[in-house]
């Protein structure tokens, strides 16, 4: 017995006008077959011819229509993102070709103001012709794990910081440089660092020194048992220091890293976005290629670790505020994009003064300033002497012409004592416009061997020279 459908595939076979389901039912009740049989004739499932048999009966050939009566909803994928969009998400990742798909998404939306998921990211750069940053595999290792790793965090920043010591090999030294770092354990923020030809007992009190002086003391700091840090036979010079400063010392057990792990993979990161992808001339090149990427670390970077936030942020205690500003921009972007208008980068510079929170936003071509009082105060952009005009869309400096970004401040690598900047594109010292072919090293290749790092005040596009 043929019937309508032959030849006909099942993708074709997926979806039927109302008329056809009124021919399939009508066809049924003269064939004398009973409804499976009938189904797999027509080559519909069972279980939906019974469907349209009964709203038939019910309801005649209205009820073998959609629901309401109006046209079908269209099944199948989501309308493509705006161009916009994709244009940032490939621009973000030539500027760091290191970045995974969900440091993409959190860089987008805190720097650019647009929402994006994972998914469309690996969408974007799949049409690109990009190839995609996959998480490594971590090795399966043969000893038996004693337990599940048992991750902890400090409640507040200050209360314990993580030190370690790593090397870095160089082409013009048989022996590696040293580095070290004190990092706080609550944001993940580098509060001190150093980077050394040799690997003696001074280079720890130093950076500590230096961490203490710039933001007070911890309560604990963690380290391993290194003989820079720990002696098994009285006390070294480090514990000492610790004592007088009166600093309680967590050591890690022995031959177990994981217990520094924060600082652990900090080396990694380190390792991939900077050390890997530059040529360093001498150690004053590489001193100032390390404070540069510090302050992009500490001020831009968002850490997967803290939901996407930026180091500074848990370690001033912004991290809520950043977010508030994050989310009115990705909401006033979104509409702009839904009317067909352009977006806007957001514009703010969220602080801690004195444990007092203050604000500056741009809202309306204004410089906003909400007091922690609550008193709000609005400063025309001219009175600040920034003379803006359009051309061909975008803001422009009609001096220099670069793009509007924001409110200046102090150097990101050398930040005031409890005051933070979690700021957006333009700012000095922590830039974030997402140049296509700028970078914490630039480009995503190797820096030429005559070029040494410029003195950019914590700008992560100066690294590279």
């Amino acid at each position: 017995m043929g019937t309508a459908n032959e030849g006909k595939t099942g993708r074709e076979l997926a979806s039927y006008t109302p008329e056809q389901r009124r021919e399939a039912c009508e066809a049924w009740e003269k064939s004398g077959l009973t409804r499976a049989m009938f189904a797999k004739q027509w080559g519909v499932n069972p279980t939906t011819f019974y469907g349209w048999v009964r709203s038939y009966e019910e309801q005649g050939p209205k009820g073998l229509e959609p629901d309401g009566g109006g046209p079908r909803k269209r099944r199948g994928r989501k309308p493509w993102l705006p161009e916009p969009v994709k244009q940032e998400v490939v621009a973000v990742k030539r500027r760091f070709p290191t970045f995974g798909l969900q440091k993409i998404k959190d860089f987008v939306r805190r720097f650019a103001g647009l929402s994006v998921s994972t998914g469309s990211v690996r969408k974007v750069l799949r049409a690109e012709g990009i190839a995609a940053t996959l998480p490594a595999r971590r090795r399966r290792t043969r000893r038996k794990p004693v337990g599940p790793p048992q991750e902890f965090e400090r409640a507040h920043p200050n209360d314990l910081w993580q030190s370690d010591i790593t090397y870095v090999d160089v082409p013009w030294s048989r022996k590696p440089l040293y580095l070290v770092a004190f990092m706080d354990d609550r944001s993940r923020y580098v509060v001190s660092f150093g980077l050394h030809a040799h690997q003696k007992a001074e280079i720890v009190l130093e950076a500590l020194a230096d961490g203490i002086s710039k933001y007070g003391r911890p309560k604990e700091v963690l380290t391993d048992q290194g003989r820079q840090y720990f002696a098994w036979r009285g006390k070294c010079d480090f514990q000492d220091r610790l004592k007088k400063e009166g600093i309680q010392h967590v050591v890690a057990r022995a031959h177990h890293p994981q217990t520094v792990g924060k600082c652990e993979r900090f080396w990694k990161t380190l390792q991939d976005e900077l050390w890997s992808r530059v040529m360093l001339r001498d150690l004053d090149d590489a001193r100032e290629r390390l404070r540069h990427y510090v302050a992009h670390y500490n001020f831009q970077r968002p850490h997967q670790g803290i939901a996407g936030a930026a180091p500074a942020d848990r370690f001033f205690g912004a991290e809520d505020a950043v977010r508030a500003a994050v989310e009115r921009a990705v909401e006033k972007n979104a509409l702009r994009l839904a009317l067909g208008e352009a977006p806007r980068r957001p514009v703010f510079l969220v602080g801690q003064i004195d444990g007092q929170s203050v604000s500056v936003h741009g809202e309306g071509g204004k410089v906003v300033v909400q007091m922690p009082d609550g008193q709000r105060k609005e400063i025309d952009a001219r009175d600040l002497g920034i003379n803006k005009t359009k051309e061909h869309g975008d803001e422009r400096d009609e001096e220099h012409g670069e793009q509007d970004g924001g409110s200046g401040g102090p150097d990101a690598d050398a930040p005031a004592p409890h005051a933070t900047r979690s700021v957006a594109p333009g700012v000095p010292g922590a830039e974030g416009d997402a140049a296509a072919d700028q970078g914490a090293v630039g480009g995503g290749e190797r820096g030429a061997a005559h070029a040494r790092a410029q003195d950019g005040h914590g700008d992560p596009r100066d690294v590279a020279g």
